[in-house]
């Protein structure tokens, strides 16, 4: 089986003045601009590929740089004013970071040589003197994807390949190890992109995998009064993936990913969960692939989307969904080169605001390569 995940490829991303088009007409969006006083230091073959906000001074952003043979993990701090890089000696890639108002902050990743094969689970946790590995209870060969903490709930998530396939992988921190909960759950096949902890400690967890009857499709796992529960989103005409989840409470969670089509055309899957059921929701795009989804202190639904130049219409950029009123308006932050569009990977708001993080990386010149710059944005 493959694992397909929103944080394979390239992932590119560019900050400028967006365009907001609907069916009513055109209107005007809030500017987006480079997120903070100076660049992120990142180096060419670069992408940020998640990002956490606690407040208006206090955010976390990771990823990683440098040459296939090379990479090095990327670990930045907003303080209100401007990014500061922190160094992790042994991790080459950060793949999730999560953070609540107590001062809890977790970052998940891969740590060990160069080499693909070589990579071992690494999860890290802020202490009062830094950072510091946590990773006992997590199996060697496990690929750490997401984390997610709030309160006294922290949840790692990602996979863990096999021989043709994969298996899904979701630990909870117990205070000195990570554990495998009672999940009451089929075994599946398959693996985890993305995880929420929301304020009731309500947890949903998205991916995609096979079940034991081989039926291909999204996978979602959820805690909701205690218990777990597992939602499959299946399609009759191809494969479904989850990329990113939100979670508010165990009566609202909103879900995005993509549903590959046996015809080759992507179709955009948005999925909000009303306490009792999965409902999909139409969207004004088609044939792009949905990454992440946030929420901000006005109700304001943010998704970030990936376009895969498979349109038949001309690419204004990367498309950012935004829901509000019932209503959907679609964004997109254009281009920085012809032949590549630009992406957002991950988007964070910012509580108690309007404002929404987003992170990726933009294709540029590098010489006479075209190569991945990482880049941070805000919406105001």
């Amino acid at each position: 089986m493959t694992i397909v995940t929103r944080r394979c490829g390239a992932r590119m991303a560019v900050v400028s003045v967006f365009a907001a088009l609907t069916a009513a007409g055109r209107l005007r969006a809030p500017p987006w601009r480079p997120g903070g006083r100076s660049r992120p230091y990142l180096t060419a073959n670069a992408r940020y590929e998640d990002v956490a906000a606690v407040n208006s001074t206090l955010a976390w952003a990771v990823g990683s740089e440098g040459e296939t043979g090379a990479p090095r993990e990327v670990l930045i701090r907003w303080n209100g004013t401007a990014w500061r890089r922190t160094d992790l000696p042994g991790v080459i890639r950060l793949t999730g970071v999560s953070a609540d108002a107590t001062n809890r902050a977790w970052i998940v990743g891969q740590a060990g040589p160069g080499d693909p094969w070589g990579e071992s689970p690494y999860a890290g946790r802020l202490t009062a003197s830094g950072w510091a590995p946590a990773t006992n209870g997590i199996a060697p060969g496990a690929v750490p994807t997401a984390v997610a903490t709030r309160g006294s709930t922290t949840i790692l998530v990602g996979y863990r390949p096999a021989v043709y396939t994969a298996f899904p992988v979701l630990l909870q921190w117990n205070g000195s190890r990570w554990e495998s909960p009672p999940l009451n759950a089929p075994k599946n096949e398959g693996g985890f992109n993305d995880v929420a902890v929301a304020g009731d400690g309500s947890v949903f967890a998205v991916g995609a995998g096979n079940d034991t009857q081989s039926e291909s499709g999204g996978l979602i796992l959820s805690r909701r009064g205690g218990r777990w529960h597992t939602h499959r989103i299946v399609s009759a005409s191809g494969r479904v993936d989850l990329f990113g989840v939100w979670g508010g409470s165990a009566k609202e969670a909103w879900a995005v990913g993509v549903n590959h089509g046996n015809d080759y055309v992507d179709t955009p899957l948005v999925l909000r969960w009303d306490g009792t059921a999965w409902r999909r929701m139409s969207v004004p795009l088609k044939d792009v692939q949905l990454l992440s989804v946030t929420r901000d202190s006005t109700g304001a639904v943010w998704v970030s989307a990936r376009d895969r130049g498979q349109r038949d219409i001309p690419l204004l950029g990367a498309p950012v969904l935004r829901y509000a009123a019932g209503a959907w308006s679609v964004h997109y932050f254009p281009r920085t080169y012809p032949a590549r569009a630009p992406e957002l990977d991950d988007l964070a708001a910012v509580p108690g605001s309007s404002r929404v993080w987003g992170v990726g990386s933009q294709p540029r010149l590098h010489g006479s390569l075209l190569k991945n710059f990482g880049l941070v944005a805000v919406n105001r």
